[in-house]
């Protein structure tokens, strides 16, 4: 069984999963969205636009382009963040407010219907064409969405419509000014088709429980997976920089200013393609759990020619489960190459 968890820290909330008593891979999420409902203080003079308060003596600014119908001083609104400004200024808030899901940003108070650019002509023309046979209205298609079946897309513009229709409802009750949702985006697209979660925060859990439908999603306000007594052994061979292999073995993680290299020790006469491939599945859970960046370089046990070229596909199968790695091929010498990009994720708009 494969144990999800959400650990929230002081500036960020820390996602993984642990599955065989190691640690399968992790994601650093900072900052957070929220939805308000706000009150309108006051108009902002030689300024197109409103001061509003929002929780806790916090202050925003509304612009008069980013108001839904007619706003006047006093006036409570529902608002969601659209700029994040520098420390000395107020962030900007939008009426026009959105619920991100895994394949669609939902804006309720929108009729648009707008597809990434970074999808195909002929996969755009398709996804309006679907989007317009089932009335699909007030959406942002993200990048991913021409890759699944349409059904899904629905289901969950279904399911942000409910998330609405409760954010409607608590906007009703006092008090006023308040946060009536938390949005963590990338924490939603994570965990949508998830069970088993443990989760150590009381508003996280409540959002998982109300947002996440029917699934085993545990509270322990104590939790922590550096303290997670079946991670123990793995923590400290990851801590050690040298990694158990299934058949025998072991894999030596090792950083340098300018790259990672990993080495691959062999057990005795073994299969040294069924030892690389799973010498690869360990780099590539290390690299995730380790946080590595930059390049790395894979010393792989020497193949031949077709034995390359069976790892090489087994590595592009591998990949389909790790974020934002890229293989880069394998050299003359025997190396593979790898890259990875930072995986911190500021999930504000």
């Amino acid at each position: 069984m494969i144990k999800h968890f959400v650990e929230k820290k002081k500036d960020e909330l820390i996602v993984g999963s642990i599955k065989d008593k190691k640690l399968q891979n992790i994601f650093k999420i900072t900052n957070s969205e929220a939805i308000f409902i706000a009150r309108i203080e006051r108009k902002m003079p030689n300024y197109s636009g409103y001061i509003i308060s929002l929780e806790n003596k916090e202050k925003g600014l509304l612009d008069e382009n980013k108001t839904t119908g007619q706003v006047k001083p006093g006036d409570a609104v529902l608002v969601g963040l659209y700029k994040k400004t520098s420390q000395d200024k107020l962030d900007k808030y939008t009426m026009d407010y959105s619920i991100p899901g895994r394949y669609i940003v939902y804006y309720p108070n929108s009729k648009k219907v707008n597809v990434s650019k970074k999808v195909p002509k002929d996969k755009r023309e398709f996804l309006l064409h679907q989007a317009k046979e089932n009335k699909i209205i007030g959406v942002d298609l993200r990048t991913n969405s021409y890759k699944v079946n349409f059904s899904k897309i629905i289901t969950e513009y279904e399911r942000l419509k409910k998330v609405n229709e409760k954010i409607l409802q608590e906007s009703k009750f006092l008090p006023v000014p308040r946060k009536l949702f938390t949005s963590y985006k990338n924490l939603f697209s994570i965990l949508e088709d998830k069970e088993n979660i443990i989760v150590n925060d009381g508003e996280i859990y409540k959002f998982l429980e109300k947002y996440l439908g029917e699934k085993k999603i545990f509270l322990d306000e104590n939790y922590s997976y550096e303290f997670d007594g079946s991670l123990e052994e793995d923590l400290v061979n990851l801590k050690r920089g040298v990694l158990p292999l299934p058949s025998g073995g072991n894999i030596i993680v090792e950083k340098t200013k300018a790259m990672t290299v990993v080495d691959i020790n062999g057990l005795g006469d073994k299969n040294f393609l069924e030892t690389n491939r799973e010498a690869v599945r360990e780099t590539l859970r290390a690299i995730d759990v380790l946080t590595l960046h930059g390049i790395v370089v894979v010393d792989a046990i020497t193949m031949n020619k077709k034995d390359e070229k069976l790892l090489a596909e087994f590595i592009e199968d591998e990949l389909k489960r790790h974020f934002k790695i890229k293989f880069h091929g394998i050299t003359k010498l025997g190396l593979l190459e790898f890259t990875k990009s930072a995986i911190t994720v500021d999930i504000s708009r």
